[in-house]
């Protein structure tokens, strides 16, 4: 037997053979592309495609299949802008139980700055994916610091009766711009120094008056009749308290604290 009939059949009937094995083969691929709009800084994915079912076979059989899925909403859209923002220096605020409502104080801590930054803003699908700062200018300096707010509750000591040292001090108090929190400061202070009364004096220390001057011929700079005129009293102790401590709440934390203003 020649070498072109081995295994009964001719060189040329194998290659046949072979040919239409391979073009049964290729009508069972199928090939899918997956059209995604994709920008430069993402990465896209779908969903893993399952497999064909046998209602294509059909298909299968006639030759090669190519299918095209375009996956619109899985595009994405994306912008970019320039933006200049502005960080300013912060305080922090802290609230204290111990300290009367109505004082506010302001600690400085360290120096800060206000930075004017200029960013390049990427978003995707209008969500900021990533920002870059481009250039940062200093505008101006100033003190960060902590700020605390007193919260402890300051009593009301109830209606003021016409005519009283009480309704004088508390008509002063509102031309000087106190009210509220901070009258209810200035009267439980004066009540606890004098409750109230023009010739108060203290037999230890010789503190005199409705806000116990120290001596009490301090009160003479805001009239001569300083031992007997509440009202001449009241003017140079509320002078005393915005001098020293800046507002009525301050000096009732003070005295809270030490026992004295």
């Amino acid at each position: 037997m020649t070498p072109e009939h081995v295994g009964g059949r001719t060189r040329r009937q194998r290659r046949l053979h072979a040919a239409a094995r391979m073009r049964k083969v290729r009508t069972r691929v199928v090939t899918i592309t997956v059209a995604v709009a994709a920008a430069t800084a993402g990465v896209l994915s779908a969903a893993a495609l399952a497999a064909p079912s046998q209602d294509a076979a059909g298909a299968f059989e006639t030759g090669h299949v190519q299918t095209e899925i375009a996956v619109a909403d899985m595009e994405e859209t994306f912008t970019s802008q320039i933006v200049t923002e502005r960080t300013p220096y912060m305080d922090i605020t802290e609230r204290d139980a111990d300290i009367p409502e109505g004082v506010v104080r302001r600690i400085a801590t360290s120096r800060d700055e206000i930075v004017e930054v200029t960013y390049l803003i990427t978003s995707v699908g209008g969500v900021e994916h990533s920002r870059t700062s481009l250039a940062e200018v200093v505008v101006q300096s100033g003190q960060a610091g902590r700020v605390v707010e007193g919260t402890l509750p300051v009593p009301s000591r109830g209606a003021v009766t016409e005519g009283s040292t009480r309704a004088l001090g508390k008509q002063a108090a509102e031309d000087s711009g106190w009210t509220g929190v901070q009258w209810r400061c200035l009267d439980n202070l004066w009540e606890r120094e004098s409750n109230w009364r023009t010739t108060a004096e203290n037999p230890s220390s010789g503190a005199y008056g409705i806000p116990q001057s120290l001596p009490g011929s301090k009160m003479a700079t805001h009239g001569s009749d300083w031992r007997t005129n509440p009202e001449t009293q009241i003017s140079w102790g509320l002078h005393y308290i915005r001098s020293r401590y800046g507002s009525p709440c301050e000096a009732w934390a003070h005295f809270l604290d030490r026992n004295w203003y």
